[in-house]
């Protein structure tokens, strides 16, 4: 079940498309498509879950970016992360400000990668 503010986040912004230079060498573009329908079936809920564990909020895909190989997730406190691989990363920490996010910031894991 999605946050409130998931839900305000994806009346909002649902369906915008942003292009972005993929590679500075490349000379090419990437897109970031905001389309939680999309994103939530191109994740696996145990990969969701994982980063949730890791960042200790609860995550609900929003968007992908980087041809689709990163999934753009809110919490409910509003924090915008962008999850690809093991490791989801803080983009901004209020889906007011997302779109001033410049220097986005690793997080490493706050709990030990082993589960009791």
């Amino acid at each position: 079940m999605a946050s409130q503010t998931a839900e305000n986040f994806a009346s909002e912004f649902d369906g915008l498309s942003i292009g972005y230079p993929k590679h500075v060498s490349a000379g090419r573009q990437d897109r970031c498509l905001l389309d939680a329908a999309l994103a939530t079936r191109s994740i696996h809920p145990a990969t969701v879950h994982s980063y949730e564990w890791r960042v200790s909020e609860t995550l609900c895909p929003v968007g992908t970016a980087a041809s689709s190989h990163l999934t753009l997730m809110i919490t409910p406190s509003g924090r915008l992360y962008g999850g690809y691989d093991a490791w989801p990363t803080v983009l901004s920490s209020g889906y007011g400000a997302w779109t001033g996010a410049t220097s986005p910031k690793q997080v490493a894991p706050t709990r030990s990668a082993v589960r009791s």
